[in-house]
């Protein structure tokens, strides 16, 4: 048996010396390898942090979302001064004493125009409130409301573009509002009018009414604006206004075939 081990001892000797001699080479290959991308690496310029994605040739700024109407600029004032509003409103309390909420019904005028024009419809030349009167003071009785939904014209016209849960003074009018738990949801159709300012009104209401208006807290003091950012704004998306998921165990139910007599107060 020893005398077997030996010689296969001395044939293994080559071929374990050899194969020492591959693996110094390969080590010495992988260092070189090391070496020239670490030297490529530091000779390219570093990405900028945080910043956008660098724009493809040709490539423009997205156009900033429309303006709605009658919302930016001064305020439509009546031939002769004055400034016509038709039904109850919100008061500019920095220029017209008394309380913060006006209850006079149908057309009347003041001297001083809307707190904030993205509140109000104009319509034949009087403002329209179309806002949460409970924001401004307001203690009587609602009607509760969650995310947007269209306005009859005689309160005013158009769009409501509120976000999340809200009350109005109108009771809803339309079969296509649902009763879900206390909220009313419109489950009817959005038109072009509405997509077309929906980025400009979620932005409003989302990054700043909240911080002025919301919980009855209103100074009567109309906020400063600027323009959102086009990277702020998703057209045609819900984004926070999106309708919520039902709650488990409140029933989903039908549109009611009724409105009258049975609008839910809040």
């Amino acid at each position: 048996m020893h005398r077997l081990a030996r010689p296969l001892a001395l044939a293994l000797v080559p071929w374990f010396v050899a194969g020492l001699g591959r693996l110094a080479v390969a080590q010495e290959e992988t260092e070189e390898q090391i070496q020239v991308e670490a030297a490529n690496q530091a000779q390219q310029v570093p990405p900028p942090e945080y910043g956008p994605p660098p724009r493809n040739a040709g490539e423009t700024e997205p156009a900033p979302p429309p303006i709605p109407p009658n919302v930016e600029g001064s305020a439509y004032a009546v031939p002769g001064g004055g400034y016509c509003y038709f039904g109850p409103h919100p008061v500019d309390t920095r220029v017209a004493a008394g309380g913060p909420w006006d209850d006079t019904p149908g057309a009347h005028m003041h001297a001083y125009p809307p707190l904030d024009l993205r509140l109000f419809e104009l319509k034949e030349g009087c403002y329209y409130f179309v806002g949460d009167p409970r924001d401004f003071g307001y203690a009587g009785p609602t009607f509760s409301y969650y995310g947007a939904h269209p306005i009859l014209d005689v309160y005013g016209g158009g769009w409501c573009f509120m976000i999340g849960p809200h009350t109005h003074l109108w009771r809803p009018w339309s079969p296509n509002f649902a009763l879900v738990g206390s909220w009313y949801y419109w489950e009817g159709a959005y038109d072009p009018y509405f997509w077309a300012y929906w980025p400009y009104y979620s932005f409003y209401y989302r990054s700043y009414y909240p911080h002025y208006y919301t919980g009855g807290t209103s100074t009567g003091a109309a906020m400063p604006w600027r323009r959102p950012s086009t990277a702020c704004l998703r057209p045609r998306t819900w984004s926070e206004g999106r309708r919520p998921a039902r709650r488990p165990g409140v029933p989903r139910l039908q549109p009611l075939p009724r409105m009258a007599g049975e609008a839910h107060r809040r």
